[in-house]
């Protein structure tokens, strides 16, 4: 075997090891609704087994279908569930995943941004969601982690506030590409709100970078886990900047609707964890060339 032919292996293995494959949430270990309430007073958004495996790239299948995009999120109850006041979801992975430097939860929501430019796709001066919209607040829930169900461990209060995308190439948020290219689930996005303020769609795109969004939520490896395979999340409240300073609330006014006041809740569509491949990645490497040395 020639020294170049184990080079290009080696190159090949780090290419492929090097590819972080999360996994995604396969079974609902526990959940207990809580009070949710909706302005159409039908919907429930109770059916929790939406929030596992992928996120659906195509939205509102038989109704309004469409691309999933950060203009375009997720709206059928078969696609999400809503944890209310008082209640609590806990899914459960179907192998468990090391904890190590980089690992991550990402959790993909029903946020969508508001389209100040309809239907061209672009975000105003300042990006804002729906929820800022009607009721000047955003979605925060407890987000739990453990390797056994009975000892989870809380890593703190997280606001929900970034939007998913289904394809890599869209253009239009509204109509899915001719030739699609699936973004990915699996990449975190590291970005905040404020990244998408006064963004054309195609800026949007661009600053996604293939990642298919979501909040992207580190764990510290000095929790003493040694592995993930469940989430949880429990007592949602919308959050409010007071002069500057966050406030939590249970409820909030409808600014459409003033007769309305809205229990807060978190609609979730999709949970991954994503495990740190360097180790692997070094691993296939140092053998390789290892190989290659004992054959010179």
């Amino acid at each position: 075997m020639s020294g170049r032919f184990l080079i290009g292996a080696a190159v090949a293995a780090v290419a492929f090891t090097g590819v972080a494959r999360g996994e995604f949430a396969s079974s609902v270990h526990s959940f207990t609704q809580g009070t949710v309430n909706f302005a159409d007073g039908v919907s429930t958004y109770s059916t929790s087994a939406a929030a596992l495996g992928e996120p659906d790239r195509t939205i509102g299948v038989g109704v309004w279908p469409g691309p999933l995009a950060p203009l375009n999120p997720p709206f059928l109850q078969s696609e999400a569930v809503a944890v209310g006041l008082d209640g609590s979801l806990t899914l459960k992975l179907a192998t468990p995943i090391a904890v190590d430097s980089s690992t991550k939860v990402g959790v993909f929501t029903t946020t969508g941004l508001l389209d100040t430019d309809y239907p061209h796709g672009a975000v105003g001066a300042t990006a804002t969601t729906y929820t800022q919209s009607e009721y000047a607040a955003e979605r925060t829930a407890h987000l739990w982690v453990g390797s056994d169900p009975n000892a989870m461990i809380d890593l703190g209060r997280i606001l929900f506030n970034l939007p998913s995308q289904g394809y890599a190439n869209q253009t239009d948020p509204y109509t899915a590409p001719d030739v699609p290219q699936n973004s990915d689930f699996n990449k975190p996005f590291t970005g905040t709100l404020s990244d998408f303020n006064g963004k054309s769609y195609a800026q949007i795109v661009q600053l996604l970078d293939g990642s298919g969004g979501g909040t992207w939520v580190d764990v510290p490896t000095n929790l003493g886990l040694a592995s993930i395979q469940y989430i949880g999340f429990s007592d949602p409240q919308w959050l409010v900047i007071e002069n500057g300073q966050p406030a939590y609330y249970d409820t909030r006014v409808s600014s459409w609707d003033d007769t309305f006041t809205k229990s807060a809740d978190l609609m979730i569509d999709a949970v991954n964890v994503v495990p740190e491949p360097t180790g692997l990645l070094l691993l296939a490497a140092s053998g390789l060339l290892l190989k290659r040395r004992r054959l010179a």
